[in-house]
């Protein structure tokens, strides 16, 4: 790593679009509910990180927190908002301090790492019905 770039280190993430988080999270919900219920259960602190088609620096990223993840992955990994507002320095305040904040009774927050894309929505549940919300990376 001695004499690459930060850029080269840690990859680019750029910040999806409200409506495609929205639409990634939904194709894959059926999927990974199991998997975000768990995180959830465990803490309200706790961010259930969704790895969709993983970069390598989401490979990088997993290893740090000790969870193996191969490039091209898919998977969900539980983590404090906290610590995860401290790893996305580049996320606007707005959203780290969402990230941050303990979830509503009925919410999973997801930071969702999809490719080289970054986004954050919220699932909750009512019933049967699960609402997929994105946190805009603009701030309003």
């Amino acid at each position: 790593m001695i004499g690459k770039s930060l850029r080269e280190r840690f990859g680019v993430r750029t910040p999806l679009e409200p409506s495609r988080s929205v639409e990634i999270v939904e194709s894959l919900v059926d999927a990974q509910a199991a998997h975000l219920i768990a995180v959830r259960s465990n803490d309200d602190a706790m961010v259930a990180c969704l790895f969709v088609d993983a970069s390598e620096a989401s490979v990088r990223l997993c290893q740090k927190f000790g969870f193996e993840m191969r490039r091209g992955g898919t998977g969900v990994l539980g983590v404090p908002g906290a610590e995860l507002a401290r790893q996305f320095p580049e996320l606007p305040p707005h959203q780290r301090k969402w990230l941050e904040a303990s979830q509503g009774p009925r919410e999973t927050k997801v930071l969702l790492l999809a490719g080289d894309g970054l986004g954050l929505v919220s699932v909750e549940a009512h019933g049967a019905d699960l609402r997929v919300t994105a946190v805009a990376y603009a701030s309003a």
